[in-house]
Order: structure tokens, then C-alpha cells, then sequence
């Protein structure tokens, strides 16, 4: 026995809408090991970025 909360119009209408095209686009699988090394890269960027803004920065106090 199913214990449904919706009711049997209910249902019909979800199913009908996860079987629209839009709800079964084929998604390339996740890939952790390329978003761990995209933000390794952001994270990089972002530091050699504030290396130079301070570089430039100490430079234009001390001259």
C-alpha cells in the first residue's frame, strides 16, 4: 500500500510535467577534479592579483 499525499489528478499532473523535453535534458556527468582545480585557479588569480595591487600600492607611498 502507497501512502500518496497527493491526490491521483495530482500525480498525473506531475508526471506529465517531468515527462515534458525540458525536465529530460542529458547532463554531462559532474566532474569534481575540474571544479576542485578551476577554483584552485580562481583562488591563485585572486592572490597573485592582491600581490600586485600591494606592490603598487607600497610603491606609490614609499616613492
Amino acid at each position: 500500500m502507497t501512502n500518496n499525499k497527493l491526490s491521483k489528478e495530482d500525480m498525473k499532473r506531475v508526471e506529465q510535467f517531468l515527462n515534458t523535453p525540458v525536465n529530460q535534458v542529458e547532463r554531462q556527468p559532474f566532474k569534481p577534479m575540474k571544479l576542485l582545480f578551476i577554483i584552485t585557479l580562481v583562488v591563485i588569480g585572486f592572490g597573485v592579483l592582491s600581490r600586485v595591487v600591494g606592490w603598487f600600492y607600497l610603491n606609490s607611498i614609499v616613492s
